[in-house]
């Protein structure tokens, strides 16, 4: 019986003795699988996440010299030569920082404020635009009836009639021109100019009286402005 056992452990041990060659690369084999796998699949790159720009088009309006192009110079980041006049100056796309985000502004056009541009432009480039500039001399619209009335509230009228529900953000320029005395109810006093127009609503919101060379106000004015 005692040799009976030993006989058949002898027999088991074999099977295993054969098997055992086998068994380290057979082990390798399903690791460097396993390594693979993991490889792979660790390879494999996450899709990285774009961060979108809104994209707008955008028009300046405005008299003649009433800092359309100074105004367009400091959106676009770049220096602004006095006493520039355009007539028609194409600019390329530009990011800017307005109402607490990053838009991606559209090619355009710098365009003149002479008054036939009001019928020959206008209408196309509010059209075209989701957001309306609109500049005008504060000095002068307060100072000179004739200035207001033809200059300014003609072009305001327009844009009152055409923009629909695009926003509009409303330039009081050259401040410098006022004593300092004076520039504390400007604002207030322009208001009630136009209380009584219909586009008076262009000036509930995003309307400001600065100097426009102070680009660092204007840059902080803007991110807080109202666009939607």
């Amino acid at each position: 019986m005692l040799l009976e056992v030993i006989f058949d452990n002898i027999g088991d041990f074999q099977q295993v003795h054969c098997i055992a060659p086998l068994l380290p690369p057979l082990i390798a084999g399903i690791s460097g699988l396993i390594v693979i796998i993991i490889t792979y699949f660790s390879s494999k790159k996450k899709p990285v996440k774009v961060e979108t720009i809104k994209e707008n088009g955008i028009c300046i309006l405005g008299p003649e010299k009433s800092g359309k192009t100074q105004l367009l110079s400091a959106l676009r980041g770049v220096s602004y030569t006095e006493y520039h006049q355009s007539q028609m100056e194409k600019y390329k796309e530009f990011e800017v920082f307005l109402a607490g985000e990053k838009i991606k502004v559209k090619a355009g056009f710098d365009i003149g404020g002479e008054e036939f541009r009001i019928k020959s432009t206008y209408k196309s480039f509010i059209e075209d635009s989701d957001i309306i500039f609109f500049t005008f001399d504060a000095h002068k619209y307060l100072t000179d009836m004739e200035h207001r009335i033809e200059k300014v509230n003609s072009r305001l009228f327009y844009i009152h009639e055409h923009k629909g529900s695009k926003p509009t953000v409303i330039f009081g320029t050259h401040l410098d021109k006022f004593a300092e005395g004076d520039r504390k109810n400007i604002i207030k006093r322009i208001q009630d100019f136009v209380k009584d127009k219909p586009y008076s609503t262009l000036f509930e919101k995003n309307f400001v009286v600065m100097d426009l060379r102070e680009t660092d106000k204007l840059n902080e004015y803007l991110k807080d402005i109202i666009i939607k």
